[in-house]
C-alpha cells in the first residue's frame, strides 16, 4: 500500500501546479473566506485559477449591519429594509473581496437566505429550489475541467445552510461521476473546508442522516498554514490576505471582530474517486512555501 501511494504521489507530482483550476461552492457571500489563503496562493502566486458559486443572496445578514447603515445610508438592521437591499449590497462586497484572493468568475444562484439554523432539512425541503441548484451546479461542474472542488465541511455545529450546500454539492458530484459526465480524464477531487480546530475535525465522520457527507477517514486532514512568511525580512504572511478579504464585507460587521485563523483545514470526502488522495497530498505539498 505504501508503495502504491508513493507511486501515485510521484505521478501526480509530475503535474505542474500552474494551470490548476478550482471551483469553490459556498452558501453565503463571505463564506469563501474559509479558503482565502490557499486560493490566493494558487491564483496569485502559482498561476492557477478559481471560480466561485454562491447559493444564497445573503439577505439574512441584516442583524450585523449596524455600522454598514452609515456606509450605505439605509437602515439595514430593520429586517424588511435589510432583506430588500442586502442582496445587491453583498454582491458588490463579494466582488470586491474576491479580487484580493484571485477569484476569476462568481456565479450567484440567488436562493433565499432565511435565518440561522442548524437544520439542513428545513432548508433543503422548505426554502431552496434544490433541483435548480443542482442543474446550475451540473452546468458549472461540466463547463470545464476543474481539478479540485471545495465546499463547506458539514460538521454538526455548522450553519444549516453550510450543511445544505455541502449535501447538494456532494449529491451533484456523485451524480456526475455515476453518469461519466465530467470532462477530461480526471474526476475532480472534492474537499470540505473548515477553519475549525484539528482535534474536533478528527472526530467528524459525516452526517448520519446524509451518508453522502461521509469523509475519507483513512486520509489525513490537510492544512494550509496562513502563518507562512514571505516578503522583506519575512514580515508578511497570508493572514494579511484574509484580513483584506474580510474588510470588504462591511455589511457583516462581526467578520472584522473575529480573530483571523492561522490555518485552513481541508478534509477529503469518501465520495472521491481514483487517485484523489494522492492528488490532494500533491496539492498541499505544492502550496507550501
Amino acid at each position: 500500500m505504501a508503495i502504491l501511494i508513493a507511486l501515485i504521489f510521484v505521478l501526480c507530482g509530475s503535474i505542474d501546479v500552474r494551470g490548476q483550476s478550482v471551483l469553490v461552492v459556498t452558501a453565503h457571500p463571505d463564506d469563501e473566506g474559509a479558503c482565502a489563503g490557499m486560493i490566493y496562493r494558487i491564483t496569485k502566486e502559482l498561476g492557477g485559477s478559481a471560480d466561485l458559486v454562491v447559493i444564497t443572496n445573503g439577505e439574512a445578514g441584516y442583524k450585523y449591519s449596524t455600522l454598514a447603515e452609515r456606509v450605505y445610508g439605509k437602515p439595514l438592521t430593520i429586517e424588511d429594509t435589510g432583506r430588500k437591499y442586502l442582496p445587491e449590497i453583498r454582491k458588490h462586497e463579494l466582488l470586491a473581496a474576491v479580487k484580493w484572493i484571485g477569484i476569476r468568475n462568481v456565479y450567484f444562484l440567488d436562493q433565499t437566505d432565511t435565518k440561522y439554523t442548524l437544520d439542513a432539512d428545513s432548508v433543503l425541503k422548505n426554502v431552496w429550489n434544490v433541483s435548480e441548484i443542482q442543474r446550475r451546479l451540473e452546468d458549472r461542474m461540466t463547463s470545464q475541467q476543474y481539478d479540485f472542488i471545495l465546499t463547506m465541511l458539514p460538521t454538526p455545529e455548522t450553519h444549516g445552510h453550510h450543511k445544505a450546500a455541502a449535501i447538494i454539492v456532494l449529491q451533484t458530484f456523485e451524480k456526475l461521476v455515476r453518469e461519466h459526465r465530467f470532462p477530461g480524464k480526471e474526476v475532480p477531487t472534492i474537499l470540505g473546508m473548515s477553519r475549525g480546530r484539528t482535534d474536533s475535525l478528527k472526530a467528524f465522520r459525516g452526517l448520519k442522516s446524509y451518508p453522502i457527507t461521509a469523509i475519507d477517514t483513512s486520509a489525513q486532514i490537510f492544512e494550509f498554514d496562513r502563518s507562512q512568511t514571505f516578503g522583506y525580512d519575512n514580515k508578511l504572511d497570508y493572514t494579511i490576505i484574509a484580513k483584506w478579504h474580510a474588510a470588504e464585507h462591511k455589511s457583516q460587521g462581526t467578520m472584522q471582530m473575529t480573530d483571523v485563523s492561522k490555518a485552513e483545514h481541508y478534509v477529503l470526502f469518501r465520495v472521491n474517486r481514483g487517485s484523489a488522495r494522492g492528488r490532494a497530498k500533491w496539492l498541499f505539498q505544492r502550496v507550501k512555501r
